[in-house]
């Protein structure tokens, strides 16, 4: 790897004094990278998941002990690299390039979100969370740990989803890592959100990801089975694979976890039986001692892959151009730069339309939503009665209070099935509007991008036969060259981050994408108390003569029911509090994350492919204006150049292959 870096440096210095920079920088970076990871030696595991899913509980099960600061706010408040170390110590590293040692106990009450020192500072100081957050950068945990003595580190980082420069941040530690523990909920099964993390910053970008699902403690028996299969379909849908599959995977990178439990057993002196983690500790070591060499080459084999592939594609391009004089050159930058300017409006109204469509549904969810909750309200009253009292005995009073109990929950899922579809409608018409809308649009875009190929290679193309359009590198991104949106880009959209299709969009909307939707429903649910207050009524009814007597006087009676209506139309009115109001509007937005991720995939590929193609052939010109370029001599070295690479990487190829052929 370090000598294919260097081939491209020295092969950067010649360019830069013939015909121009191939703009390797990139590659050379990534290349540098890999061998500062494989010098290193250390095997890191990132942990990652939503705030307050319990990685840091889950890592100090790992480690056998509480070392991890937790607690029922989020408590990791920055990345965290826990790492071995004779000696139990802190370092915090600050963005002005200071750091402090201290020991855990400080670091629990100076650096921890729910440390009352902390937070008597965001209060008082800082004003918000950000502001204090801000001036710090890491920390690195140092203990004397078994686990972390095998040369192995994690990273604990910020719970996702609390901000975008948290998650980017948290996402940038990807590439420094060989596997990653993503920490979900059993409580909130796989969110939009998380589906598109998944979707969009994990998959594809490690090797191995090991997927704990945690907080069994805090669901009923009676519903694991139900909450089991829904992950099962969403992993299926996330991973593109058959739930068969998926369901071979739980034991091997997917464990049902308890770490609350499992850490009450630790504290306790008791086993670790039946919370999950004896299994996931088994596969843990598995994975280590068998798997760990190959999960460690595997990003450098695919770096190595990526700059041979890149290389191969940027000397081509150059060889392309390399016999044009400069006037040709001047003459292709000229009829470009309408398509570009083309490319760029056709981009700005997709991005018009779709954030007007997508306000619209917002707006219009958010406003069916109080009118019907309103009407529910106004009606309730008379819509919902109580089951009758009298004639009951003494013994009968559990009966009828699990009769009341089961009118109220059929009652309130009613209202909310009622509701789920009235919003599933609104946001299927959106959908379906989207999707029609970014299918012309991009056809509109291929056919530009076309055409600027055509012109740059000089000769005219079937389109049909065309799997990606010419790619012209930046140094501004790690990729290698600029990806191009071909024929089939809009039905490889995320649809939601649920892993649909866009082409099965309509189809997905009856099932698992709107029957969360974005867990607007499960919100709901939450704010409806199932065991109402008044049976406080009931429980001082052997005042005066008993329950029999009490039953017999319809005025207590009235009284009873009256309280029963008027505690369910206060559960109902909880419903229209601005929180929960402003709630359901976040939860429909994310609900188009699929489709603003791909208006901002193609804004980013036009900008991008404005500036490479700027910079290729400005260079390339200028050069060739300030001196005569030896083409013949330039296109040779150049040749030889991508020979060198290839074969560098073929060596590469063998070796990973040799090593994993041996561990098998």
């Amino acid at each position: 790897l370090d000598r294919m870096r260097q081939t491209l440096v020295s092969s950067e210095k010649q360019s830069a004094e013939a015909s121009g920079e191939l703009a390797l920088s990139a590659l050379i970076d990534n290349l540098r990278r890999e061998v500062d990871k494989l010098k290193n030696a250390k095997f890191r595991f990132l942990i990652i998941g939503d705030f307050n899913r319990g990685k840091s509980s889950i890592l100090n099960v790992l480690f056998g002990q509480k070392l991890l600061p937790m607690g029922v706010t989020a408590t990791t408040s920055i990345p965290t690299f826990v790492r071995y170390g004779e000696q139990e110590k802190v370092i915090v590293y600050k963005k002005n390039g200071t750091q402090e040692s201290i020991s855990l106990e400080e670091y629990k009450k100076k650096y921890t979100l729910n440390s009352k020192e902390v937070k008597d500072n965001i209060k008082r100081v800082f004003k918000s969370v950000e502001n204090w957050l801000s001036p710090l950068d890491k920390a690195d945990f140092y203990y004397p740990v078994e686990l972390l003595s095998r040369g192995v580190e994690f990273i604990d980082t910020a719970g996702l989803n609390h901000s975008n420069e948290e998650d980017i941040k948290t996402f940038s530690y990807i590439p420094d890592c060989h596997a990653i523990l993503f920490v979900l909920s059993a409580e909130q099964q796989l969110t939009i959100k998380e589906k598109d993390y998944l979707n969009t910053s994990i998959k594809d970008k490690v090797g191995t990801v090991f997927f704990l699902i945690n907080k069994w403690e805090l669901v009923q028996e009676s519903g694991k089975k139900e909450i089991h299969d829904v992950f099962v379909e969403g992993l299926s849908e996330c991973l593109t694979v058959e739930e068969n599959d998926v369901e071979k995977m739980w034991g091997d990178t997917i464990f049902d976890v308890y770490a609350q439990t499992a850490l009450e057993n630790l504290e306790k002196g008791e086993s670790l039986k039946n919370t999950g983690f004896i299994q996931f500790s088994m596969r843990l070591d598995q994975f280590l001692i068998h798997e760990r060499l190959i999960a460690e080459l595997l990003p450098s084999l695919q770096t190595a892959r990526s700059v041979t592939n890149t290389v191969t594609k940027v000397v081509e391009e150059r060889l392309l151009v390399l016999n044009e004089t400069v006037k040709s050159l001047e003459e292709k930058i000229r009829k470009v730069n309408p398509n570009i300017e083309s490319t760029k409006k056709i981009i700005k109204r997709l991005r018009s339309q779709f954030f007007n469509t997508k306000n619209s549904c917002i707006a219009k969810v958010e406003g069916n939503y109080q009118s019907y909750f309103s009407q529910i309200l106004s009606k309730i009253e008379n819509d919902f009665t109580m089951p009758p009292v009298a004639g009951l005995g003494e013994n009968q009073k559990e009966n009828y209070k699990k009769l009341l109990e089961k009118k109220l929950r059929e009652y309130q899922q009613e209202k909310l099935d009622g509701w789920k579809n009235i919003s599933a409608a609104i946001v299927a018409n959106s959908y379906l509007e989207l999707t029609e809308l970014f299918n012309e649009e991009e056809k509109e875009y291929d056919k530009e991008r076309q055409k600027i190929k055509e012109i740059l290679e000089g000769k005219d193309l079937n389109i049909q036969n065309q799997s990606q359009l010419s790619t012209y590198q930046t140094v501004s991104t790690p990729e290698s060259s600029l990806k191009v949106i071909d024929a089939s880009a809009t039905g490889k959209m995320i649809l939601a981050g649920s892993g649909a299709t866009v082409g099965t969009g309509a189809a997905a909307l009856g099932g698992v994408a709107l029957a969360n939707l974005a867990g607007a429903h499960l919100a709901i649910a939450a704010g409806l108390a199932l065991t109402p207050l008044g049976w406080g009524i009931i429980g001082v009814s052997v005042v005066g003569g008993g329950l029999a007597a009490w039953w017999g006087r319809r005025s207590e009676i009235d009284k009873f029911q009256k309280g029963m209506q008027k505690q369910l139309v206060q559960e109902f009115q909880k419903l229209l509090e601005p929180e929960q109001i402003s709630g359901i509007k976040k939860a429909i937005g994310d609900l188009f994350v699929g489709f603003e991720s791909r208006a901002d995939q193609l804004k980013d590929d036009v900008e991008s492919l404005e500036s490479s193609l700027s910079n290729f052939l400005n260079n390339l010109q200028e050069s060739k204006k300030s001196k005569e370029v030896d083409s013949q001599a330039e296109a040779k070295r150049l040749e030889a150049f991508k020979v060198d690479i290839s074969a560098q990487w073929e060596t590469i190829n063998a070796k990973y292959t040799e090593i994993a052929t041996s561990k098998k």
